[in-house]
């Protein structure tokens, strides 16, 4: 129990640098919430966790950390909830993916970390290198690299246009995005479809490691009958 709950402070205090930095709005905690949820909850999977209570109460601080950001905002978040399903769904997928090989529960962390990252700052991270603010992505592959990025995920379905935020907008090119490439995540849609595609992993998950496995035949252990003797053998 005591290890446990020393766990559970633990991963719910990787979503708080941004609270330790100062200065940081609830747009800075969604950012790194939702770079954060996934590594995190393969941690929690991995570390042995059970889901309920211990390893969904470290999301559930995570609620906790963005009422403190929003008491003091002057303005709220206009869907705040739908943001929280997102980073749970998150976390889900990530519980799931240590869940099921807890023997490599620190490089999964470390790849799903750099895959949420990368998918985040793709769109962006040449535009920032060469200078200019009409990006080097064609439209149509920023609106899809838009589309699997948690960031983009996590902050549209707390009600925020990410598309039209300056450091998306002015190096990554999405003035040139108009509605029919992309569309913001509609929150009450994607927060929920996130958070049940995140239960359906966690389900299978459980399945999977449930099923027992059929131990191989070491052929040096298998049962060969005995030669007959000599003295068994017909007689000529």
């Amino acid at each position: 129990m005591a290890r446990d709950l020393v766990a559970v402070l633990v991963l719910a205090g990787l979503g708080a640098p941004p609270l330790v930095m100062g200065g940081t709005g609830s747009l800075g905690l969604l950012v790194w919430l939702a770079l954060v949820a996934m590594p995190v909850g393969v941690m929690a999977g991995g570390l042995g966790l059970r889901l309920w209570p211990a390893g969904w109460a470290v999301p559930g601080l995570w609620m906790i950390l963005l009422a403190l950001v929003e008491s003091r905002a002057g303005n709220p978040l206009p869907t705040a909830p739908w943001a929280v399903m997102a980073w749970f769904g998150l976390f889900a997928v990530g519980f799931s993916l240590g869940h099921l090989r807890p023997e490599a529960v620190w490089t999964r962390a470390a790849c799903s970390l750099a895959s949420c990252a990368l998918a985040s700052g793709l769109l962006t991270l040449w535009g920032w290198g060469a200078g200019h603010s009409a990006g080097v992505w064609p439209a149509q592959i920023g609106a899809s690299l838009l589309d699997i990025s948690p960031v983009a995920l996590v902050t549209e379905c707390a009600g925020l246009d990410w598309m039209r935020h300056p450091a998306v907008y002015q190096n990554g090119g999405t003035a040139h995005m108009g509605p029919e490439l992309r569309t913001a995540w509609q929150g009450s849609l994607a927060g929920p479809g996130v958070f049940l595609f995140g239960c359906l992993a966690l389900g299978l998950s459980g399945r999977s490691k449930r099923r027992p496995r059929v131990p191989e035949k070491n052929p040096s252990t298998v049962h060969r009958p005995a030669p007959a003797s000599q003295a068994d053998s017909p007689a000529d």
